[in-house]
């Protein structure tokens, strides 16, 4: 499995380099004719390009404030560089076809002073309506039946995904996220994956959990892990912080909440590829759940959705596809996924994904737009009322 990892991180390194290739010659080739272009450009370029996988090594090996910086200004340049390379393949595409249809002469190239102005000026601000859109959070509110009775005659469950609390998402933000959701006065508070981004030692430092602690559901605070949590390496350290900021954490495990209905938390699909061990199956985490009680399910990944079907799951809870996160990524993860944002229904079946909060790679949103979920369950109707 550390092999598939391995040859898995190899190719992303492969892809950025090769990315960060074409779109800093074409960058190169616009403005090669300015005096003194060449020295600044190589060094500006290189510095921005390595800036992100050297603080990624540098926060595994020696953790430091220049390792943050690094990560930080690489990580907005992943958005810059993404745009840049698709304007650019859009623009050499373009004159491509004006060759082919006889518009252009052979040799009109796309890589010129002007196109190259358009090209970074395009993707400078749509990279920074991006930062911003990133911070912009919305509430997203549902109103489903569970045909099924209960004790309650609703439920209101406040959920949040995908946080990756470290360097993007700190203490500040994570502040106004808690009041925000304390303001919505939930029974119930549900973190279905990505909690924690890779760099804990930020969460460490600025007391991130003590933050967390502060979220007010009298029916409690669960959560279950994502693949972020597994990619530390360290699950259990994961587990250990998130314990720590009073979360409860369900591995492959389902609890009954106030002898009213079931919760039931998935590990990571991902589990498999980076530890060997796989997760256990969905029948044998609800073996013991009584089926006339409503069953709700927190699964990172809105993955094997039929399996969640047959074992008569009344509410899937999900994130994990950001919607994309990055316009035109969406249309992507619209094909991957049977839903990859909002409500789905299959019977008595429901499914929720949610875009998240926080973002990876760039903090960049671009075509979607972070979400709190509030969501009010009523129970005993029948589902199509």
């Amino acid at each position: 499995m550390k092999v598939k990892c391995i040859s898995l991180s190899i190719i992303a390194i492969l892809v950025y380099c090769v990315v960060s290739y074409y779109g800093g010659l074409r960058i190169f080739q616009s403005f090669s004719r300015v005096p003194g272009w060449t020295t600044i450009y190589l060094f500006i370029y290189v510095l921005l390009t390595v800036a992100y996988p050297l603080g990624r090594m540098g926060a595994v090996l020696a953790p430091s404030s220049l390792s943050d910086t690094l990560i930080r200004v690489g990580a907005a340049w992943l958005g810059m560089i993404f745009y840049l390379t698709l304007f650019w393949l859009c623009a050499d595409l373009a004159v491509l076809l004006g060759k082919m249809i006889g518009i252009f002469s052979s040799a009109e190239r796309a890589a010129t002073a002007g196109v190259g102005s358009v090209v970074v000026i395009a993707a400078g601000c749509l990279t920074g309506y991006g930062l911003v859109q990133a911070r912009r959070i919305r509430l997203q509110r549902y109103v489903l039946t569970i045909p099924k009775e209960c004790s309650l005659p609703s439920l209101h469950i406040v959920m949040v995904s995908d946080l990756h609390l470290g360097l993007m998402i700190g203490r500040n933000r994570l502040a106004k996220l808690v009041q925000m959701i304390n303001e919505l006065k939930p029974d119930i508070i549900v973190l279905p994956g990505d909690i924690l981004d890779e760099t804990v030692g930020a969460v460490i430092e600025t007391e991130m959990p003590a933050f967390l602690r502060q979220l007010q559901a009298p029916l409690g605070v669960y959560g279950c892990l994502g693949s972020h949590e597994y990619i530390l390496g360290r699950p259990e350290r994961a587990l250990q912080l998130l314990q720590q900021a009073g979360v409860t954490i369900l591995q492959d495990q389902c609890v009954c909440i106030g002898n009213s209905f079931y919760l039931a938390g998935r590990d990571d699909k991902l589990r498999k590829m980076l530890t060997g061990t796989e997760r256990k199956a969905l029948a044998d985490v609800l073996a013991d759940c009584n089926r006339a009680f409503p069953i709700l399910l927190l699964d990172h990944q809105p993955k094997e959705l039929e399996e969640a079907q047959r074992n008569h799951v009344d509410l899937q809870l999900s994130g994990h596809t950001h919607q994309g996160q990055l316009f035109p990524v969406g249309l992507l993860t619209k094909w991957m996924y049977t839903i990859d944002w909002g409500y789905w229904r299959k019977g008595t079946y429901q499914l929720i994904v949610s875009s998240g909060v926080g973002t990876y790679g760039p903090p960049v949103r671009v075509g979607t737009t972070a979400e709190v979920v509030s969501i009010r369950v009523r129970f005993g109707l029948p589902a199509d009322t």
